[in-house]
């Protein structure tokens, strides 16, 4: 799937300025922030789906747990937490030095 609008789906491109490198010496880069962001749009999406059922929001991670499911399962590496907020929430999750907090509305 890709959407202009689901920039959490799309795949990555790596570019490769040397002109020398054979294929098989070309290293791919891993992109260390990802299973941050990943944490944080698993709350979004596991919270999208408690919501549409309960009809509010919740701080509680592991209320969540049965609305979880790929692309994005909620982590159990990441330190996550969620505060409610007037109209909505912030969900923060963090692995290692890497911290992503989204939002009711997405904004990652």
């Amino acid at each position: 799937e890709v959407a202009m609008h689901l920039p959490e789906r799309w795949g990555i491109v790596q570019f490769e300025s040397s002109e020398t490198t054979t294929s098989s010496e070309r290293a791919v880069l891993y992109y260390r922030e990802w299973p941050c962001r990943c944490a944080a749009m698993a709350i979004y999406y596991a919270m999208k789906g408690y919501h549409e059922k309960e009809g509010e929001y919740t701080s509680d991670i592991e209320a969540l747990k049965p609305y979880s499911k790929p692309p994005f399962p909620i982590s159990e590496e990441a330190s996550m937490s969620i505060s409610l907020t007037a109209g909505g929430y912030e969900a923060r999750a963090a692995i290692a030095s890497f911290t992503a907090t989204v939002n009711e509305e997405r904004y990652l």
